[in-house]
């Protein structure tokens, strides 16, 4: 594409344009991996939960496809079982995600604007503030970025290793998370609406891409049929879809999100305005990389908002994640930047400052809360402790190693986790074999297992109904229940005391000798 360089860029930014790059992926990837790693005392929520499933190798969860699960247990090997990694591999799918937009942009326009369309990118807070907690979600903004750079790589050269690239990542994406359906879309109509886009689908290299996907999906697909589509079913259940929605559901679902999506979007406006934008006269005949940004940017979002238009269904705005990543390719391609060195000297000072807020949001947010919440966050939650009690309270019983942990899916995935990496047992999530398949109650039996379940804090304790301590005899054949185990967050403050109910079903070899 033709575009005019950014007026005199080179020369105001402190390095050229591509080593500018690197520097400020070096320092997203250290600063938002040990900011995390030195101010959280536990994993957040969906990390414990992914390790809990990647522990297990499964084709597929109760709750999404299996790839970012896998990615988390990988990392966890590679870095010995250590929390660090969890937040070096969630900033190492940003950063590549970034590099990705990068190999995009520097195709379609000068290296300048190409290095705009990269930092703009982190004006969007789910690039940032929210990625210390790594999920599915994250992982797909990972793919989503690297089917779009082989989309366009097979696009503009037909190399039958990009096509082939580009069908694995796209498989890999809808194996992250399915709302990856909504980027297959623009993709295919981009090749149908441009004229050597169309004469791909004559071509033998697009079908071997489409194949290499279709073959790495066939395990998950299977997987979803031998267990009853059990994350279509969450996925429903999740936005509402399973119950009847009103009439007012199919206008206020969809105008929420968007207002979601633009209260996001509001930073990296705010640096656009800096950067003095004017529109291409250029682009008054649209290009075919023109064509392709806008469909890349525009139609997932008004995919998701016309099926929740039409069905009512609710959408969660961290579903937005990837759905940023073109944001500052259409700026760079549909804009030019009257950039006045004081202009890029401003828009430095305001990228600097967007960062900055972010950082001092999230530190802020994990000393802070303590001080005014008992319940902290999950980050504060003592999950050290726990597992070191666990452990003690097993070792007391039998000197078996503990294989499984169940009930409380937080409570018994920190057990696990922080057991350490020699002595990790599986948890059965909620007792429920539907949503941990690779736990049975004769394994159970035989092996034993300990059970978690959450009392409440100390200050206003709840009772646990003895009903239940009776199924769990019942169903096990026995069950030694002690005192509640009490632990407290070592983040201070007004942290509360924490009881959790536990009971051990003692393995069936120690049974048998005791009778």
């Amino acid at each position: 594409m033709s575009n005019p360089a950014v007026k005199n860029a080179s020369s105001v930014w402190p390095l050229p344009p591509a080593r500018l790059l690197f520097v400020v992926l070096a320092l997203h990837l250290l600063l938002w991996t040990l900011i995390p790693a030195l101010l959280n005392q536990n994993l957040p929520l969906d990390v414990i939960e992914g390790l809990v499933w990647g522990n297990e190798w499964q084709w597929g969860y109760d709750k999404h496809p299996p790839v970012s699960a896998w990615m988390m247990e990988g990392m966890a090997w590679l870095t010995g079982y250590s929390d660090w990694g969890q937040y070096l591999l969630s900033q190492l799918c940003v950063v590549i995600a970034f590099y990705a937009i990068w190999s995009i942009a520097s195709e379609m326009v000068d290296q300048d604007h190409a290095l705009l369309s990269v930092l703009l990118l982190e004006g969007v807070y789910f690039h940032n503030y929210t990625t210390p907690e790594f999920n599915a979600n994250v992982a797909l903004l990972f793919f989503w970025s690297l089917t779009l750079w082989f989309f366009w790589r097979s696009y503009k050269h037909d190399r039958l290793i990009d096509w082939i690239l580009c069908g694995v990542f796209a498989a890999l994406a809808l194996l992250s998370k399915y709302f990856a359906a909504v980027l297959l879309l623009p993709l295919l109509l981009f090749l149908l609406l441009d004229k050597a886009g169309r004469h791909y689908f004559k071509r033998r290299h697009f079908y071997a891409g489409l194949s290499a996907a279709l073959l790495l999906l066939a395990p998950h697909l299977i997987w979803m049929v031998a267990n009853d589509f059990i994350t279509i079913h969450y996925a429903m259940n999740r936005s509402g879809g399973s119950v009847e929605s009103s009439l007012i559901d199919h206008i206020k679902n969809p105008l929420k999100f968007f207002a979601a999506y633009v209260a996001v979007v509001v930073p990296v406006l705010g640096m656009t305005y800096a950067l003095g934008l004017s529109w291409r006269r250029a682009t008054a005949v649209i290009s075919r990389e023109n064509l392709f940004v806008c469909l890349v940017f525009v139609l997932p979002l008004i995919s998701v908002m016309l099926l929740s238009t039409v069905t009512g269904m609710r959408l969660r705005s961290m579903w937005a994640y990837p759905l940023f990543l073109p944001v500052g390719l259409l700026v760079a391609s549909l804009f030019s930047v009257a950039a006045t060195e004081w202009k890029l000297k401003r828009f430095m000072r305001t990228f600097v400052g967007i960062n900055l807020f972010f950082i001092s949001a999230y530190v802020a947010v994990q000393v802070l809360t303590p001080l005014y919440r008992e319940a902290g966050k999950r980050t504060h939650f003592p999950g050290r402790e726990l597992a070191a009690e666990v452990q003690r309270l097993w070792m007391n019983q039998t000197d078996k190693p503990l294989r499984y942990i169940g009930g409380d899916p937080w409570l018994a995935g920190n057990a696990a986790w922080y057991s350490g990496a020699a002595s990790r047992p599986s948890v059965s999530i909620e007792l429920n074999k539907a949503r941990s398949p690779w736990v049975d109650d004769e394994a159970m039996r035989r092996d034993g297992a300990l059970i978690l379940w959450s009392m409440g804090s100390a200050a206003s304790p709840s009772t646990f109904n003895p009903e239940v301590v009776d199924s769990y005899r019942e169903r096990f054949g026995s069950l030694v229940v002690g005192a509640p185990i009490k632990i407290r967050s070592a983040a201070g403050g007004k942290s509360a005391s924490l009881l959790i109910g536990w009971g051990i079903v003692p393995p069936a070899a120690r049974l048998t000798e005791n009778e």
